[in-house]
């Protein structure tokens, strides 16, 4: 609930940045007269932007609908008629629409030149998004970057049949290694507030984050969606240079092994079960319960790329403990080979997933199964995803320098101030409550904090991987270790 309702508030302050730009931009701000500004009369609201949401809304409507029938359609009917998805993006949606003006803006805001004293961390952030840009460049050298790397060179599927690490694999070995580039995938780590402190923040152990999703994994092995994300993986290494026979067996029984995974992963129910996600322990303590797999490693060689050392009394919150108390029996059951082969492919698709244009097109066809795509991504949104992965907070920090006004920051500053009232509100004339609990309660929302996004600018400047924009494939090294630290 908690990142839904995160979810929610994003969504209204974006509409107000865009009702606030709408009327901003391209018009002068002395049209906002005394008048314009009488938000009511007769308890109706005559603010502009009250008439602007309410045309919206009657837009959307077919009034021919009738509403006891199907309200879906009457509140909605002329937008499902209208509505155009745009290339590229399998559904849409008012929410949809909101994202893709976001976007615009966020194009326009990393296309324009750097200018003289801009932060080396906006600097970098435009120039990853050059060089994704530079297409012919990105063709001219292809995947060799990446075969040149020891992580294809050890990959079972490229060797071929013949692979010689079979009799010396060990899976804590390969899993120091690619923990350290942010391939995590017999299990996932995260840092979270502990939700019974607050105050303080704890490592959180997890199942881990499949390529494709555990509800589909969980489909019979034949379902259409399955199938495609193994044609996905198999078609993937072959581009790479796979030999085809080699490819379709060991993608399969990557496919065959995550599917084992997925059953002992916690489903959607039970990660909602709050008391089952606490299971405090130590770094030590995790070692020494769970000595079939040595995840303290694991984890330290991820920190070690944020530059930080994880101590034996380290606090670690096991969430779906169960999980990793039948991991045992799973991991003993797939091959070496298999084992190897989950890290290697989802090291592959980290890298060369969109690069190019052939690798685009086979993740096009899987997309095609998964969503319903009738289009490829146009590029600059690809690339746009990739900043936004890679550079969350400076583009995030650009968007609202540029298009979140004072004027839009009262407004929701004001609306969170009326929600913690209407809670406060709602709270006091709960009769349902104990009053230890609702004293409690009415203390928490009195501490609630107003997002870090609303605040003014960073006092200092924030680190970033090192960027040009000459050659794409050369910053995937620099990003990987970034990328784990902001996951500290």
């Amino acid at each position: 609930m908690a990142g839904f309702g995160k979810l929610i508030l994003l969504i209204l302050i974006a509409e107000l940045i865009i009702a606030e730009n709408s009327f901003h931009y391209g018009k002068s701000a002395t049209r906002r007269s005394t008048s314009d500004c009488q938000t009511c009369c007769n308890d109706t609201c005559l603010h502009m932007d009250c008439l602007r949401e309410a045309s919206a809304t009657v837009k959307n409507m077919d009034p021919e609908a009738d509403p006891c029938t199907d309200f879906a359609e009457f509140a909605c009917g002329n937008f499902y008629k209208t509505a155009i998805i745009p290339p590229g993006q399998p559904v849409t949606s008012v929410i949809y629409n909101i994202i893709n003006q976001i976007n615009d803006a966020m194009k326009e805001i990393i296309e324009e030149e750097s200018e003289p004293g801009e932060w080396a961390y906006v600097k970098n952030m435009k120039n990853l998004y050059q060089s994704c840009m530079n297409k012919e460049r990105v063709e001219q050298i292809g995947v060799q970057p990446y075969l040149n790397t020891s992580y294809a060179k050890e990959w079972p599927t490229l060797i071929g049949h013949h692979w010689p690490g079979e009799s010396t694999f060990d899976l804590n070995d390969v899993m120091t290694k690619y923990f350290a580039t942010g391939v995590t995938h017999i299990f996932s780590f995260s840092v979270k507030q502990d939700f019974k402190n607050t105050s303080k923040h704890t490592l959180n152990l997890n199942a881990p984050e499949f390529t494709l999703a555990r509800s589909y994994l969980m489909k019979p092995r034949n379902d259409s969606v399955v199938m495609a994300y193994e044609r996905y993986l198999r078609d993937l290494a072959i581009e790479l240079g796979a030999g085809p026979t080699e490819a379709a067996q060991d993608a399969a029984d990557v496919v065959d092994a995550e599917i084992k995974l997925a059953h002992i992963s916690p489903s959607k129910e039970e990660r909602r079960n709050d008391s089952n996600l606490y299971n405090p322990t130590t770094l030590a303590e995790l070692g020494r319960n769970l000595s079939y797999i040595d995840i303290p490693r694991a984890l330290r060689a991820s920190f070690v790329t944020a530059n930080i050392t994880l101590e034996d009394d380290q606090e670690v919150n096991v969430a779906h403990s169960g999980y990793f108390n039948r991991l045992e029996g799973v991991v003993n059951s797939i091959g070496n080979r298999t084992l190897q082969n989950l890290f290697g492919f989802n090291y592959a698709i980290s890298k060369v997933e969109d690069l190019t244009d052939r690798l685009q097109n086979i993740y096009f066809e899987y997309n095609k199964a998964l969503y319903g795509a009738k289009t490829r991504m146009p590029l600059w949104l690809s690339c746009l995803w990739k900043i936004r992965s890679v550079f969350p907070y400076a583009i995030s920090k650009q968007f609202v320098r540029r298009r979140f006004s004072e004027a839009s920051k009262t407004k929701v500053l004001s609306m969170i101030a009326n929600i913690k009232a209407e809670i406060e509100e709602m709270l006091q004339n709960a009769t349902w409550i104990g009053n230890k609990t609702k004293a409690e309660a009415l203390g928490k929302v009195k501490f609630y904090s107003i997002c870090k996004t609303l605040r003014s600018a960073a006092p200092s400047e924030p680190s970033s991987p090192g960027v040009n924009s000459k050659s794409h494939h050369k910053h995937t090294p620099n990003i990987q270790p970034y990328t784990a630290n902001m996951k500290t």
